[in-house]
């Protein structure tokens, strides 16, 4: 199971790799050298502004040791991702923004199945609560 998991995060950094590679070696090569402006990421945990973010999803939950430590491991993986997107200097400000929106989600994933199936029903919950806020912030 270890090994499938290992190979999957493999193949998914692979693609990310060749992703986003090939078309800033392309890019590099058709335009001048001038310097393109970078826009300045404030935070990679930037958040649109809602009722309620993704981040409160977990609030209220009893954790066990086990979770909280594998969660933490999950966030300091994706911190260091998204620290070395931010850092890029071959990737323009609409790829990173994907990029980082990317290992958002799936850090948001990880974290979600950490959760034993009661704790991500109620997430489910709080979820469908904070879009149905949403929805009719965007209503008025």
């Amino acid at each position: 199971m270890n090994k499938n998991l290992f190979v999957k995060r493999m193949a998914v950094a692979s693609g990310f790799l060749i992703l986003f590679a090939a078309p800033a070696q392309t890019e590099t090569q058709n335009k001048p050298l001038a310097p393109s402006p970078i826009p300045q990421f404030a935070s990679h945990t930037a958040r649109p502004t809602t009722a309620s973010s993704p981040g409160d999803d977990l609030a209220g939950l009893t954790l066990t040791d086990d979770q909280k430590a594998k969660i933490e491991q999950i966030h300091q993986d994706a911190k260091s991702h998204m620290d070395i997107v931010i850092k890029d200097k071959a990737s323009n400000g609409d790829q990173k923004q994907a990029m980082l929106e990317g290992f958002a989600r799936i850090e948001r994933s990880q974290v979600f199945h950490v959760l034993t199936p009661d704790q991500q029903s109620e997430v489910r919950k709080k979820i469908a609560a904070r879009r149905a806020a949403d929805q009719e912030g965007k209503k008025k």
